[in-house]
Parts: C-alpha cells; structure tokens; sequence
C-alpha cells in the first residue's frame, strides 16, 4: 500500500512533509502476517525440540479437546492464554438488508474465547510485575512458665 496524506507534520512513517504539503517518498506499509498452522506447528517444534509430526500431532490433540468439551458445554481454561466457552444465544428478530423486512434469527450456541489478563498485558506491553511474597511473620511462643521455687528444708 501507497502511503496516504492524512499527517499534518513531517512523518516518517508515511513520508509527508506539511511545509512542503508533498509527499517526500511512498512507504510501503506491511499488513501484519497471518500465522498458519503449519507456522504454529514450526514454532511448537521448535521450542519445544520436537519434530514437526509430533507438534501436529499435539496441536490437533489441543484443538479436539477444546472442540469436545466447549461442545459439551464445559469451559476450557489454558493458564496465561485465555478460555474457551459455550453461549446461548436468544432468539431474536433481525431485517433484511435488502428488502427491510423482519425475520426470525433461531436461538442458538456459540463458541466464545476470553483472553487471560497475562496475555493482555502482554499484547498491550504492560507486564505487571508480580509482588514478592509477603514472608508471614513467625508465630509468637508462648512465654515459659516459671518452674516454682524450690521448698527450704
């Protein structure tokens, strides 16, 4: 993609120089990659030092888990990623967007991710730091009871 003219200053991103109002170069602008699953099953085996048939093999055992049990209505739940439910959807009245007329959208189930706070944090580059334990203070002892005095003979 050609760069556009909507920076008011000189921009280095998108090579508009206001003073000048023209445009000084075209940046070409790189649309982020999609990533396959051929690429996850790569990175799988890569960081984990295992061959590629076994990271697929791992990654299709992941999906199916996530597909049977959400299917079943359990919550599936990955530590520092996210999880997975199902919801119910009402019955509802929609419109066409042709004729404008309603029409009855059925009730039905769907699938829905929530990200986990650690893998927000980490997309939004805000690592919170974790808080060191709090040592818990020693219990008190009881103060020794005094052996009583020993009798005169």
């Amino acid at each position: 993609m050609v760069a556009h003219l909507g920076c008011r200053k000189r921009c280095a991103t998108h090579g508009y120089d206001a003073d000048r109002k023209s445009l000084i170069r075209s940046v070409e602008v790189q649309v982020p990659k999609t990533l396959t699953k051929s690429d996850l099953v790569d990175a799988i085996a890569s960081g984990a030092g295992i061959p590629k048939t076994q990271a697929d093999a791992a990654l299709n055992a992941l999906v199916e888990t996530v597909v049977i049990n959400v299917t079943k209505g359990n919550t599936v739940r990955v530590p520092g990623l996210g999880s997975w439910k199902r919801t119910n959807r009402k019955a509802r009245t929609g419109r066409n967007p042709q004729t404008g007329k309603p029409v009855k959208i059925p009730a039905r189930k769907a699938p829905t991710f929530g990200a986990s706070a650690t893998f927000k944090d980490a997309v939004n580059g805000t690592v919170k730091k974790k808080a060191p334990a709090k040592k818990k203070p020693a219990a008190k002892k009881a103060p020794a009871k005094k052996a009583p005095a020993k009798k005169k003979k």
